[in-house]
């Protein structure tokens, strides 16, 4: 009868709470595939790589404005990186990195 009562102490029930809740803690820091699902490229809930073609029209306007000298193949390297900053802070852009609107209009992918 005591060993009954220890079981289904407070103590127990909170400690039972627990083990069942920590796995999903622990998993809480993973994204999750339903997160990025529809998720537009490049915004915070799916970071993924943008469109290669597109990114290939904006490294090639980089480097015919200067600010990039890399290779041409869609990738969105450290270096492309660097040149949409550079690009980004000589003409007052909000400095980010990646080709928001602003800066896809200013590269000439929109119009």
């Amino acid at each position: 009868m005591k060993i009954r009562k220890l079981l289904l102490g407070p103590a127990a029930v909170l400690a039972g709470c627990f083990l069942m809740a920590g796995p999903s803690w622990a998993q809480a820091d993973k994204p999750s595939d339903r997160v990025l699902e529809g998720a537009k490229p490049g915004t915070a809930s799916n970071p993924g790589t943008p469109n290669p073609d597109r990114m290939k029209k904006a490294q090639q306007a980089l480097k015919e404005q200067g600010y990039y000298s890399g290779p041409i193949d869609g990738v969105m390297s450290q270096s492309t990186h660097d040149a949409v900053r550079s690009l980004q802070r000589s003409k007052n852009l909000n400095v980010t990195g990646n080709i928001d609107d602003q800066t896809a209009r200013e590269l000439g992918l929109e119009k």
